[in-house]
């Protein structure tokens, strides 16, 4: 847990110093569980985000500017009625814990000031928002929850507030550590992260006195991986693996937690997308199985005809009962219940239907090859995509009949913006990547200008990239924009790549074809040893 309580106290006091005095303009909800507060203080506007999310929860201070709300629901109208336009007066910690008090006071119709109280209580699964009375009665809670033995609290409308209990433990510092019990046992705010810290290093009492005065003076933050988990603190961890990143304390924060949220959105979109896309690839498969199956027995329709007219040249057309029957050094194989005659019939049919279907065939084959390349290329983009482009694979799925089809969302009037990755190449030409299908063809037939270039993996399913000039291209933006096309398709751990590339001019998309399926009329083709995209 990165967020633990020594981090909780000192960013507590970072965001007490931004906050103190100013008055909240407005409060809106950003999701269902977060929300935040436009602040105006001493001719500066900034906006203090309160993330109420059980596996995720934080607080930070972000750049005021224009957001988007969902619409009121019934708390949010309590914030607005209770405490928006009023002034805060405080904004602190309680006991040490994950616990804060943020002390609001508003005018009454009369105009005398009337305290209230936010209680933000950052307890995992029971993380909550608690809005209380001046005489600690409970106005309302985010989540209500009845008595309860285990914490003998009641969070209803007219129950007395009381905090959680604290377990009794040491405030690191200023205590002795005494090497009989662990860190997280006898000091407040110590989490396993820092615990684990602490023990590779032996810290004792000078140490950990040291080591905690030097984090409540920090205003950065340090994101790092711990055994390929990011994780980050208000200190350099000696825990981290290879290097570390540093960031300012509250867009740190902010970026830390956006990424988690992501990467959890991301994780369950896959897990939905993930085994569909496995099961209609493993259809596809089977059905070309079947079909090259039936493609070799279609190319054996001479060899039938051969069977036929050679027993017509047989003696005793109406024996029955052979198995088999050899004419000019030739074996034919029978069927016994049938007489010569009408197993010639038979091998005439399978002629005829044969060099009928040859064609039907090809075609039907070339139809999965396409399927099976469009599903491979999904399992690629599921893998590199963020939780708004797996939402355009979801569309793209469920507008072919893969997924069933959402309730048609309100219609915005707002142009349709689309996430593609965005890179420079080494000359200063910027260059675009889709991230799934749809993105694909927007680039390559809507952004891109005709005379602009499209690269794309030969041979492989991959994502479009285009790189925007319509002058000759040196070779070292060539080979970027090759890299990036080698990267971002299955031959990405592949060496000496093929790539095509030529003028969008020269792309074209036949009817019938899947979103970001194409065919290019004329290229060129270079090979490239695929890198990381990030090192580009």
């Amino acid at each position: 847990m990165a967020f633990d309580g020594l981090v909780f106290r000192r960013i507590t006091t970072l965001v007490s110093k931004e906050v103190t005095n100013a008055r909240i303009e407005r409060i809106g909800a950003l999701s269902s569980t977060d929300f935040a507060f436009e602040l105006y203080n001493d001719g500066k506007r900034e906006t203090l985000l309160l993330s109420m999310n059980p596996t995720a929860s934080f607080f930070t201070i972000i750049p005021s500017e224009q957001r988007n709300y969902l619409p009121n629901e019934h708390f949010i109208n309590l914030l607005h009625t209770h405490i928006e336009g009023g002034v805060i007066r405080s904004f602190k910690q309680c006991n040490l814990d994950r616990i804060l008090e943020i002390e609001v006071s508003k005018r009454n119709d009369i105009g005398d000031f009337i305290p209230k109280k936010l209680y933000l209580e950052f307890l995992g699964r029971m993380t909550n928002l608690i809005l209380v009375k001046e005489d600690g009665k409970i106005i309302d809670a985010l989540h209500r929850m009845g008595p309860n033995e285990a914490t003998k609290r009641t969070l209803y409308a007219g129950a007395e507030y009381r905090i959680p209990p604290l377990k009794e433990m040491q405030d690191p510092l200023s205590a002795t550590y005494n090497p009989n019990l662990t860190y997280s046992t006898q000091f407040y705010g110590v989490s396993t992260l820092l615990e684990a810290e602490w023990n590779n290093e032996k810290y004792g009492t000078p140490e950990i006195h040291d080591f905690v005065q030097q984090l409540l003076n920090s205003t950065n933050i340090y994101i790092g991986t711990i055994k390929n988990k990011k994780e980050f603190h208000l200190m350099p961890l000696h825990l981290f693996k290879g290097e570390y990143k540093t960031e300012r304390w509250n867009q740190g924060i902010y970026n830390f937690y956006q990424g988690q949220l992501q990467d959890q959105q991301r994780n369950e979109s896959s897990s939905e997308l993930i085994p569909l896309i496995k099961k209609d690839l493993t259809k596809a498969s089977k059905k070309q199985t079947n079909l090259l199956q039936d493609y070799e027995n279609a190319l054996k329709a001479p060899e039938y005809q051969k069977y036929a007219d050679l027993l017509y040249t047989y003696a005793d057309l109406e024996k029955t009962g052979l198995k088999s029957i050899t004419i000019e050094g030739i074996t034919i194989p029978l069927n016994p219940a049938l007489s010569v005659s009408k197993n010639a019939t038979k091998y005439y049919d399978k002629y005829h239907k044969g060099k009928n279907a040859i064609i039907a065939i090809q075609e039907q084959i070339d139809i999965v090859k396409q399927l099976i390349e469009y599903f491979e290329l999904l399992e690629i983009q599921v893998t590199d995509s963020d939780p708004k482009s797996l939402l355009e694979i979801k569309q793209e799925l469920a507008e072919q009949g893969y997924l069933k089809k959402q309730a048609k969302p309100v219609k915005n009037k707002q142009k349709k913006t689309y996430n593609v990755m965005e890179f420079t190449s080494p000359d200063g030409i910027s260059i675009h990547v889709g991230r799934n299908n749809i993105q694909n063809d927007y680039l390559t037939f809507g952004l891109a200008n005709y005379d602009e270039y499209f690269f794309h993996v030969k041979d492989f399913p991959g994502a479009h990239v285009i790189v925007h000039s319509n002058k000759p291209l040196s070779e070292a933006t060539i080979r970027s924009a090759a890299n990036l096309a080698a990267y971002y398709s299955k031959a990405r751990f592949s060496s000496t790549v093929p790539v095509n590339y030529t003028q969008v001019k020269n792309i074209k998309k036949p009817k019938g074809y899947k979103f970001g399926q194409v065919i290019l009329k004329s290229y060129k083709t270079i090979y490239i040893d695929p890198i990381n995209a990030d090192k580009h």
